[in-house]
C-alpha cells in the first residue's frame, strides 16, 4: 500500500492542464500502475510483486538497524535468458530467484511438483500475470511462440536466416 500511495502523490503533483505529451503519458502510465493488482510472498515480507512482474522492495530496517528507502528491484538476465531476482527471505538470507516463477507464486500459489511456467507469448522478459501459465514439460516444449522464436534463432546462426520468416515469428 505504500507504493500506491508514494504513486498517487506523483500523480497528483502533474498539473491537469500541462499540455505537454511527455508528462500526459506519465500521468497516464502512472494512472495505469494505480490500477495494478500487487501482492506480498510470506517467504519474502519487505517485497511486492505487481502483476506486470516489476518487484518493489518496501522500506525496512535490517537487522542491523540500516534504514532500506521503498526502491524498485532491477532484474538481470541469468544465462538461460529468463530474469532473475535476488531478494532477502525472512531470515534475511539472499535468495536468487527467477522473476516468472515469483509473479506466479505470488498470485496464484505454490508450483505443483513436476510443473513448470510456460510464458505464453514465447518471451522470457514478459513476465506479467496474463502471460505465465503452468503446464507439465512437455506442453512448455511444444508451445507454438516459442518453437517459432527457436527454429529464427537456430536459422540466423546457421547462416540461413529469413527475415519474413523471422517477422512472422
Amino acid at each position: 500500500h505504500v507504493i500506491k500511495i508514494l504513486i498517487k502523490k506523483r500523480a497528483l503533483e502533474l498539473p491537469s492542464f500541462c499540455d505537454s505529451s511527455k508528462a500526459m503519458e506519465n500521468k497516464k502510465k502512472l494512472t495505469i500502475s494505480i490500477n495494478m493488482e500487487h501482492k506480498r510472498l510470506k517467504q519474502f515480507p519487505n517485497y511486492e510483486i505487481w502483476e506486470d512482474g516489476t518487484v518493489w522492495r518496501l522500506p525496512h530496517r535490517t537487522i542491523n538497524g540500516t534504514k532500506l528507502k521503498l526502491k524498485k528491484v532491477k532484474p538481470y538476465k541469468a544465462k538461460n535468458r529468463y530474469l532473475e531476482v535476488s531478494l532477502h527471505n525472512a531470515e534475511s538470507k539472499r535468495v536468487r530467484m527467477y522473476l516468472h516463477r515469483l509473479v506466479y507464486m505470488a498470485f496464484f500459489g505454490e508450483i505443483p511438483p513436476h510443473k513448470e511456467i510456460d510464458h505464453i507469448d514465447g518471451s522470457r522478459e514478459n513476465n506479467s500475470v496474463s502471460n505465465i501459465r503452468i503446464c507439465n514439460h512437455r506442453n512448455n516444449c511444444q508451445n507454438p511462440n516459442s518453437i517459432a522464436r527457436y527454429r529464427a534463432a537456430n536459422a540466423l546462426e546457421k547462416g540461413k536466416f529469413d527475415r519474413e520468416k523471422m517477422m512472422a515469428a
